[in-house]
């Protein structure tokens, strides 16, 4: 069998008997390991039979692809998998990719290179347009850089159309065939994690009004002490100036001054209609009832 045929069958039964746990025969921990082992042993078979530089590139491929398979759905988290963790075959599905897309590169002339990827321009902005796939115009982005500027073109366009090729099946093999316990671990594991996330949001937002209500307390408690401290020297300030303007108009005018006092106690007094004293007429209360000056 030609590699490209066994690179094909490969991918889409390993695809559809990880995905489908072999039509349900399988139970979902043991799905993938059919898969794992036939990879790796296609992968070691092809190691074993051919010569030095084709090892050189199998090793470099997995060293490459699979430190950034495991950024692009661990840490950006452009995709999720099945199962959690990048499945055990995927590095070695990496380099049947990439011989694959080599294949094919041969087949077409170095000119179409750029032409061929046109087609992506209008599937990645719907999908920007759209919200699914904001991360698309940046991978875009970078196959068109490497098939304008890089060493082999074709080989790029190639591995591009290869990986699309083999999403679609594997989003038509999900869709068609998608087991129901499966399917609810994964809606069961994706709210998990945004249940995790949402704690983690109410917890930074708890933290944070907590701090903004602390530092609001502080400054209420410096404001309230800074005003009480003004409040006391203008009160103290007006204390002192009263006393003054009391004991300046006292020395101006002794007799006038006693006398002013005294009407002024006498309108206090006697404000009430109700008011009963019982002062004897001799008392310094009555001074003034009797003669101008106050004096008995």
């Amino acid at each position: 069998m030609s590699r490209p045929w066994l690179y094909s069958l490969t991918i889409i039964i390993g695809l559809w008997f990880s995905a489908t746990r072999c039509g349900g025969l399988l139970p979902d921990n043991l799905a993938e390991w059919p898969v794992n082992i036939w990879c790796w042993g296609v992968f070691g078979f092809i190691y074993k039979s051919t010569d030095r530089r084709e090892r050189i590139e199998m090793l470099t491929v997995l060293a490459f692809a699979t430190p950034m398979e495991l950024f692009f759905s661990e840490v950006w988290k452009i995709y999720e998998y099945q199962r959690g963790l990048m499945p055990i075959f995927v590095p070695a599905g990496h380099y049947f990719l990439f011989d694959l897309g080599r294949i094919i590169a041969r087949k077409f002339d170095v000119r179409l290179a750029m032409p061929i990827l046109i087609p992506f321009i209008p599937m990645v902005a719907f999908g920007v347009w759209e919200g699914t796939d904001t991360s698309a115009i940046f991978l875009l982005a970078m196959v068109i850089l490497f098939t304008r500027f890089g060493p082999q073109p074709c080989l790029y366009a190639a591995m591009a159309w290869a990986a699309l090729g083999m999403e679609i099946v594997d989003v038509r093999i999900r869709r068609a065939d998608y087991p129901e316990a499966t399917s609810q671990n994964i809606f069961n594991r994706m709210k998990t994690e945004r249940e995790q996330e949402a704690k983690e949001f109410r917890a930074e937002g708890a933290e944070e009004a907590q701090k903004i209500r602390a530092d609001a307390e502080k400054q209420k408690v410096v404001l309230v002490a800074e005003s009480k401290r003004k409040a006391e020297a203008l009160r103290g300030n007006g204390d002192a100036q009263a006393i003054k303007i009391y004991s300046d108009a006292f020395g101006q005018d002794e007799k006038f001054f006693k006398f002013y006092r005294s009407m002024l106690a006498y309108e206090n007094t006697f404000a009430d209609d109700g008011t009963t004293m019982l002062l004897s007429p001799d008392s310094d209360f009555f001074s003034f009832f009797g003669k101008q000056d106050g004096k008995k």
